[in-house]
């Protein structure tokens, strides 16, 4: 689904992430990669295949899309460094030519150097001309915000009594929170109000929330 953002063109994605086509940019947020290690580590049953089936639907998503950009509006990595980052930063050098920035979340305490060493550009906001980009959702007097951090999600009440909460992308006045692309994450409910936008996910679909 195409949406017009301050006379930008985003295609959002049922694959939970958004493409800015002007500037050939891949955006997505809370990753969590290390989240299934990290589970493992403390006694917590996570089957160890997972960690291979959330690198193969990112290295899927850049060779579709084949981006300039890929922008991780935070939250990469879900732990302190364990095996799952070398396995990432693996995967980073297939793509030398992709230009990949993390915006720092408060789950990315991977130190700097081995960000750097495996060819990421961080910070703790970056602005790119109408956008700027934050881990945490908030107005911004100047500029218009593309966030994550929330989760944010929709419950969907039916009138058979029956109800599912589904991942979404909300876009606000100010600011977009984007649905978290890692699957071991809970959702934060949201409300549709006359003054924001919901694209819920649901069954490989982008459906607008009226």
């Amino acid at each position: 689904m195409e949406l017009l953002l301050n006379e930008e063109v985003l295609k959002l994605s049922p694959d939970k992430y958004l493409i800015w086509g002007r500037e050939s940019m891949l955006v997505m947020s809370d990753l969590h990669l290390g989240k299934v290690s990290h589970f493992r580590k403390h006694g917590i049953a996570a089957p160890h295949a997972l960690i291979q089936e959330e690198l193969n639907r990112i290295q899927s998503i850049l060779d579709r899309e084949a981006p300039k950009k890929w922008m991780i509006v935070g939250d990469l990595f879900h732990s302190s460094h364990n095996h799952e980052w070398e396995l990432f930063a693996g995967l980073l050098q297939h793509y030398p030519r992709l230009e990949t920035i993390l915006v720092r979340g408060n789950h990315d305490i991977i130190p700097g150097f081995m960000t750097k060493e495996a060819g990421l550009k961080t910070s703790s906001t970056y602005f790119l001309q109408p956008f700027l980009f934050s881990h945490h959702p908030h107005e911004h007097a100047a500029h218009y915000l593309i966030s994550g951090h929330m989760h944010p999600g929709i419950h969907i009440k039916s009138k058979a009594r029956q109800s599912l909460r589904l991942p979404c992308f909300y876009f606000a006045d100010k600011y977009a929170i984007l649905p978290a692309f890692g699957r071991f994450t809970g959702l934060d409910l949201v409300d549709k109000t006359k003054n924001n936008r919901i694209f819920a996910i649901a069954n490989h679909e982008i459906i607008e929330m009226k």
